[in-house]
C-alpha cells in the first residue's frame, strides 16, 4: 500500500528486494486476504481516513512513484527523505528501479 501511496524510493526498493524472494503475485493474494480479514470497524484507524490507491483496485498505481504528476499532487509524508544508502554489494536505484517495473508489467501483462 505504501508503494501505490506515498512514491517513496525506499519503499520501491524494499519490495523489489522482497519479491526477488517472494512472488509479487503472491504479497498480491495476502494483501488481499489480510483486507478482507482485517475490514471491521474495530480495526480501523487513523490511516483509513486516507483516501488510498489499491493495488488490487488496479495494479498500474504501483508505477506512478516514477510519475511527478502524481508525486507533485500527492500531499502524503513519507516521514524520512528519499535517500537510500545502499550497501556495497547491493542493487543499484536504477537496478532496482528497473526490475521492480519489470515485475509489475510482467503482472499486468498477465
Amino acid at each position: 500500500m505504501a508503494a501505490s501511496n506515498r512514491f517513496a524510493k525506499k519503499d520501491i526498493y524494499d519490495l523489489d528486494l522482497i519479491t526477488d524472494q517472494f512472488d509479487l503475485a503472491y504479497l498480491l493474494k495476502v494483501l488481499k486476504e489480510k483486507q478482507i480479514r482485517y475490514n471491521e470497524d474495530c480495526y480501523r484507524c487513523l490511516f483509513d481516513l486516507d483516501q488510498e490507491r489499491n493495488p488490487l483496485d488496479d495494479i498500474s498505481v504501483l508505477l506512478f512513484f516514477d510519475n511527478a504528476e502524481f508525486k507533485s499532487s500527492d500531499t502524503r509524508h513519507t516521514h524520512s527523505g528519499d535517500r537510500l544508502d545502499i550497501l556495497d554489494d547491493g542493487k543499484t536505484w536504477m537496478g532496482a528501479k528497473s526490475s521492480w517495473k519489470k515485475k509489475i508489467k510482467g503482472l499486468i501483462e498477465n
